[in-house]
């Protein structure tokens, strides 16, 4: 059996749509996709066979990823980085065993994403959750960190009030609850996507009450309106500090980043 084109897989998908929708209309009910076949080019498939078709597809082009990822990574010298601190120089995978761990990526796994860090220009949102993930994982024994998906908080749309239901804002509260802001740590870290462009990201100091914005590209223009809105829409869903304490905003510009990265990646691995 010959693999189907995307296109005809695209095809036979909205087909499988329509029919649907069809079905519903007249049964007022739904049909679950493993009871439909559709035929396309005299043959009839499953939709688990088109699935799988599309699978296959999806396999060949993060292979195609994965050699380019290992190609970036090969041609990549490690004696250009030169942090300003020197602890963010130690502890890296030298380049034969960083190609190692990529021949053993699960291509339709989601970390396969983390790929897009290897000299693309556009970071995947995946990528962006797993290098938060992996922050957490590295520094939770020294501070409680709370963080949003990097699709959940966007700037300039942002609905506050669905925010309020979502459950990392019920454990903020808790958390901040039982400890005393004061003396321990407890960070905020979201991601903001301003004029969908660049990621700037965003860190608020729970006991210090300060708010800084990290911007790698050195955009300055845009801190004045992303303070309008953390002040008028994030901020007041957060914690509050005992009065006259109030949040104070610092923009920190730190290493340049002059190439196309994703300004939140940026900084979230190398803050």
């Amino acid at each position: 059996m010959a693999v189907l084109p995307l296109k005809r897989l695209d095809t036979c998908d909205s087909q499988i749509a329509h029919f649907q929708n069809c079905w519903c209309s007249d049964h007022e009910s739904r049909i679950s996709q493993g009871e439909i076949t559709v035929m396309t080019g005299r043959t009839v498939y499953s939709v688990a066979t088109l699935k799988a078709m599309r699978s296959w597809h999806t396999l060949i082009e993060h292979f195609d990823g994965i050699d380019a990822a290992i190609k970036w990574v090969e041609q990549y010298r490690t004696m250009e980085w030169k942090p300003v601190e020197s602890e963010w120089s130690k502890g890296l995978a030298d380049p034969e065993t960083l190609i190692e761990h990529l021949k053993e990526i699960n291509v339709l796994g989601n970390y396969y994403w983390s790929t897009t860090l290897c000299g693309r220009t556009q970071v995947e949102g995946l990528c962006m959750d797993l290098a938060v993930q992996m922050i957490i994982k590295r520094w939770k024994t020294k501070a409680t960190i709370f963080t949003i998906p990097s699709d959940v908080l966007r700037f300039p749309s942002f609905d506050s009030q669905w925010i309020k239901s979502y459950p990392v804002w019920e454990q903020l509260k808790t958390a901040a609850s039982t400890m005393k802001l004061e003396t321990e740590k407890l960070f905020f870290f979201g991601v903001i996507i301003y004029d969908l462009n660049h990621w700037c990201a965003v860190s608020v100091n729970l006991s210090r009450g300060d708010v800084r914005v990290y911007d790698p590209q050195q955009t300055g223009d845009r801190f004045k309106f992303l303070q309008t809105f953390l002040t008028a829409q994030v901020l007041p869903l957060l914690p509050q500090m005992k009065s006259p304490k109030r949040f104070r905003f610092q923009q920190i510009e730190w290493i340049p980043q002059l190439d196309n990265y994703n300004c939140g990646i940026f900084v979230l691995l190398f803050f």
